[in-house]
């Protein structure tokens, strides 16, 4: 099984993200968030893939 550790600089770059896309929409800067956080758990079941 693999375990996937998120870093400080990929955390901070999601911060930077939200941030950046919050300045027009915190609704859609909160679900861009989510959908890059939901795709990485797609690495624990296919490892290969990333």
């Amino acid at each position: 099984m693999v375990k996937v550790i998120w870093s400080e600089l990929s955390i901070e770059d999601l911060r930077s993200i939200f941030d950046y896309i919050s300045i027009d929409s915190p609704y859609y800067a909160g679900i861009q968030i989510d959908r890059i956080v939901n795709r990485t758990g797609q690495l624990i079941e296919f490892p290969q893939s990333g």
